[in-house]
């Protein structure tokens, strides 16, 4: 398998972080970052920043922070039943959208409990399908990303700056 490479330094700082994280890095990890590197490469829009709070006894609350390929900063907060219901809610709240989760799939890229894992979603936004898919060591930074990217297939096939609020 082939790979044109964008970025090689952005790509050899990622598998630097992984190789840290992992015992071992494998074929298939290394895929993955190249796979995540090129989505993030090409995303309008990329996660900056998420930061959780988790209370066993209550609702979870989530800052996301997201940058678009000319520099702008969007960020906002939500609350939620569980972490990943109060990431999609901030998340909407940027994007200033209405969606229908329809499918949240987690996989993971290698064995271990130091694998990537591969999250897809599919939402509904105004009567439009859109996927999204996001990598990472830490599930909810890769549902996060798969979120946003499909928030970004949206922007993308609209105005690229419909509705995103600052």
């Amino acid at each position: 398998m082939t790979f044109l490479l964008k970025n090689k330094k952005v790509l050899f700082k990622q598998f630097k972080a992984i190789a840290d994280k992992k015992k071992s890095v494998t074929d298939r990890d290394i895929h993955a970052l190249i796979q995540g590197t090129e989505h993030e490469q090409n995303a309008i829009y990329q996660v900056e920043t998420l930061q959780l709070q988790f209370v066993s006894s209550g609702l979870q609350s989530a800052v996301v922070v997201i940058k678009d390929n000319e520099g702008n900063t969007y960020q906002d907060s939500s609350i939620g039943t569980g972490s990943i219901v109060s990431i999609y809610n901030a998340v909407d709240r940027i994007f200033n959208k209405e969606t229908e989760l329809i499918d949240y799939t987690i996989d993971s890229v290698t064995e271990g409990t130091d694998a990537q894992g591969e999250v897809h979603v599919q939402l509904k936004i105004n009567d439009q399908i859109v996927t999204g898919v996001g990598i990472d060591h830490d599930i909810l930074l890769a549902s996060c990303k798969a979120y946003v990217e499909a928030h970004a297939k949206y922007a993308a096939n609209t105005s690229k700056k419909e509705g995103i609020h600052s």
